[in-house]
């Protein structure tokens, strides 16, 4: 059934693998690309608190899967646990590398908990490297605001707008940001 889940898995048949990972667990697997790959089939379903338990799962069989961390990191990202989010990308980061994504979450994380130094790092690789996100744009707006970037806040602040963020303090910002720039008849 492993060999039928990982296939329906790889084919985006996340139901069908789902199906055939309980059967396989049923049957004795016990593994943690197992319990890892269920986990990520469930996130992409939508089953976020049930992809964490499978990501907890695979961790526990075996503690330096990476993979699982940042799955596990991303799910607690999605289920709005900062913290812990946080916590398991740290850990995923040095073995999976730096990814746009995963800046972008730890970024988003940070601004969320109030680290802003940590948040500004992570937002401002995030942006450099092409992130489109609108959360990442804006609260990287933000933040190259409150360090007196205005011009850098008003590139982040606009495309975050132009990828559908509508939070009232984006205009607030940009506002001020023009103001400072001295560009009155913009703001």
């Amino acid at each position: 059934h492993k060999y039928i889940a990982d296939i329906k898995f790889l084919k985006n048949d996340y139901a069908g693998a789902i199906k055939e990972y309980d059967y396989a667990e049923k049957a004795g697997a016990n593994d943690a690309v197992l319990f890892n790959n269920r986990g990520k089939s469930k996130m992409n379903t939508n089953d976020l608190a049930g992809a964490k338990v499978d990501f907890d799962k695979a961790i526990q069989r075996d503690a330096s899967y990476s993979r699982a961390f940042l799955n596990r990191g991303t799910a607690k990202f999605m289920l709005k646990d900062y913290s812990g989010a946080v916590d398991d990308l740290e850990k995923a980061k040095s073995a999976e590398g730096e990814t746009p994504e995963m800046l972008t979450m730890l970024g988003v994380a940070n601004y969320s908990l109030g680290k802003k130094e940590a948040a500004r790092a992570y937002l401002d690789k995030a942006l450099n490297a092409g992130v489109k996100d609108s959360k990442a744009l804006l609260y990287g707006g933000y933040l190259r605001f409150e360090a007196k970037d205005y011009k850098g806040a008003l590139e982040a602040l606009t495309a975050a707008e132009h990828a559908g963020e509508k939070e009232d303090g984006l205009y607030l910002i940009r506002g001020k940001s023009y103001y400072q720039l001295k560009e009155y008849t913009a703001a």
